[in-house]
């Protein structure tokens, strides 16, 4: 028999699934790769880079194949290297140094596929997050901000899988970033 507080954990668990499910949320799961996608070509060819890593790293989980070199089929995925900056939202009021900051990472693609129904489109998918500065601790501060930029590359490839294998090029903009349904929850 379970006693008074096992019924209220369980009431709150089940409300707040209900409340969860009721928004529509659902977790992502695997990509559902497209046929035009199964073999690709990546432009400039840098598998130690990063963003390419992940990159690579993700596809071939995915069940896709990188290839060396490009026929005049292969679907082509160029990409950019990561454009970092900083935008400063606080000053200290004392030192005059920088107290916070946004990061920015931005990367540029351009994906080209061929057969019965072509794409080309070239899009940015940026990423940002705030960071504090603190001028007693400059190695937690490197050390965090690099943790933050690994963070960042895991979104922007996570986003450009998204969007590579669900929007059709017509129903995007060259700035879109955003979810298919665009459904807030």
């Amino acid at each position: 028999m379970l006693n008074r507080a096992c019924w209220y954990q369980l009431i709150i668990i089940a409300a707040s699934l209900l409340l969860v499910t009721g928004c529509g949320f659902k977790l992502r799961g695997k990509l559902i790769i497209p046929e035009y996608l199964k073999t690709v070509y990546i432009t400039p060819d840098d598998p130690y880079e990063p963003l390419q890593r992940e990159l690579r790293f993700r596809l071939a989980k995915n069940n896709v194949t990188v290839i060396k070199q490009a026929d005049a089929k292969t679907t082509t995925l160029a990409v950019s290297t990561p454009q970092v900056s900083q935008q400063v939202l606080a000053y200290s009021s004392t030192s005059d140094q920088v107290q916070r900051y946004k990061l920015i990472l931005s990367v540029q693609y351009t994906f080209t596929t061929y057969g019965k129904n072509p794409i080309h489109e070239q899009r940015t998918v940026v990423r940002a997050r705030e960071l504090s500065k603190s001028n007693n601790a400059l190695l937690a501060n490197e050390n965090e901000e690099q943790m933050v930029k690994n963070e960042l590359l895991q979104e922007i490839v996570g986003e450009l899988l998204r969007q590579i294998t669900t929007r059709p090029a017509y129903k995007a903009s060259m700035l879109d970033s955003s979810t298919i349904d665009d459904n807030p929850c």
